[in-house]
C-alpha cells in the first residue's frame, strides 16, 4: 500500500497543558508520511462554554481553529486539512465519541490517534475521560499514543499481541492491512496462560506431584498454542510480509509482559484487540489499558466488530 493515500483524524485537544504528546503524535505522522501521502483531519468536539463571554458559536469555533492551528505550525511537512470543530450548547461524553465515530465512519478514516497520558489512580483522569472512552466505544481503530513514547528509527515492526482465540483470524487481517499501511513486518505475540483448575486432570493439584506433572501440562498447552499461532503465521506469510512469532509464559501480568516483549523485539507499534459488549470494559481494563498507560510506543487497538 506505499504511496497509497491514507485519511487519519487526529482527535487533538489544542488547550491541553504542555505539548510533549502533541510533539510525539507529530513525530509519528512525520514518519508514516515517509511511506505514504497522508491526510490528516484534526478534529476537535466540545461543548460550547457559557463562560464564553466574547460572542457566538461561531465565533468560539474561530478561535478553536486558531488554537489548533498554533499546534499544526510546529509539524511544516505534514498536509492537515481545514480543522474539524464539532461543538454543541450541552455534550456528554458518550455523545462526543459517538458524533466523533459518526464523522470517521462518513470521511472513510484509516484510523483515529489520540494522546493518552497514562496516568495511574486519580491522575487517571484523562485517559479515564476522553481516550478511555473512546478505547471502549469507538467502533473504529484507535491508535493511542502517550507522553512518554519514544520513537526511533523508522515503522518496521507491528508487534500484535494475540490470545489466539478464534476471533483472532478476524483481528489478523487488521493487522495485515495495517501492516502493508505502515510497511512494517509482523511479529506475532502470545502470552501462555496457565489456569491451574485446568491441570487438575494431570494431578498438580494433588498428592504433592505439581512441579512435575505441571510442567508436563505446560508443555502440552504450549504445542497446542504453538499450532494456533503458526497457522496465523502462514496467513501472514501468504501476504508476502515478514513475520516472526514468539510465545513467552508470562513472569507478571500479561500487561507487563507484552509491554516488556514490545521492548526487547524493537516494536515500532503495538496492536491489540478489544471487543464490543459487556467483556470489553474487563478485557480492556485488565490488559488493553495497562498497556496503553506504559507502552513505549504506539499502541493501536482493534475492534472485533467495525
Amino acid at each position: 500500500m506505499k504511496n497509497e493515500k491514507i485519511k487519519i483524524i487526529w482527535a487533538i485537544n489544542p488547550f491541553e497543558a504542555g505539548n510533549e504528546i502533541q510533539l510525539n503524535i507529530g513525530h509519528f505522522l512525520n514518519k508514516l508520511s515517509q511511506k505514504n501521502f497522508i491526510e490528516i483531519i484534526p478534529l476537535y468536539i466540545s461543548e460550547f462554554p457559557v463562560q464564553y463571554k466574547r460572542g457566538t458559536p461561531d465565533d468560539y469555533r474561530n478561535f478553536v481553529e486558531l488554537k489548533i492551528n498554533s499546534v499544526l505550525k510546529n509539524f511544516p511537512k505534514l498536509f492537515f486539512s481545514k480543522p474539524v470543530i464539532l461543538t454543541k450548547e450541552f455534550i456528554s461524553l458518550t455523545d462526543s465519541i459517538k458524533r466523533l465515530d459518526y464523522y470517521a465512519k462518513k470521511i472513510n478514516a484509516n484510523f483515529i490517534i489520540v494522546g493518552t497520558h497514562g496516568r495511574k489512580g486519580f491522575q487517571r483522569f484523562f485517559l479515564g475521560s476522553f481516550a478511555e472512552t473512546l478505547l471502549l466505544n469507538s467502533k473504529h481503530s484507535i491508535l493511542t499514543v502517550g507522553e512518554k513514547v519514544k520513537l526511533k528509527g523508522s515503522l518496521n515492526n507491528i508487534f500484535y499481541a494475540t490470545n489466539l482465540e478464534n476471533s483472532s483470524q478476524i483481528i489478523l487481517k487488521k493487522v495485515i492491512s495495517f501492516a502493508k499501511i505502515f510497511s512494517t513486518k509482523i511479529t506475532l505475540f502470545h502470552a501462555l496462560r496457565i489456569f491451574f483448575q485446568e491441570m487438575a486432570p494431570y494431578g498438580a493439584l494433588e498428592f504433592g506431584y505439581a512441579w512435575t506433572l505441571s510442567k508436563n501440562y505446560i508443555s502440552d498447552q504450549e504445542e497446542i498454542e504453538k499450532r494456533k499461532i503458526n497457522k496465523l503465521a502462514t496467513q501472514i506469510k501468504k501476504e508476502n510480509l515478514k513475520i516472526k512469532t514468539i510465545i513467552s509464559q508470562p513472569s507478571t501480568n500479561t500487561a507487563e509482559t507484552i509491554v516488556q516483549q514490545a521492548t526487547k523485539n524493537n516494536a515500532s507499534i503495538i496492536a491489540l484487540a478489544t471487543y464490543s459488549g459487556k467483556m470489553e470494559t474487563a478485557l480492556l481494563g485488565s490488559t488493553a489499558r495497562q498497556v496503553v498507560r506504559s507502552a513505549p510506543c504506539p499502541v493501536l487497538v482493534l475492534h472485533l466488530k467495525n
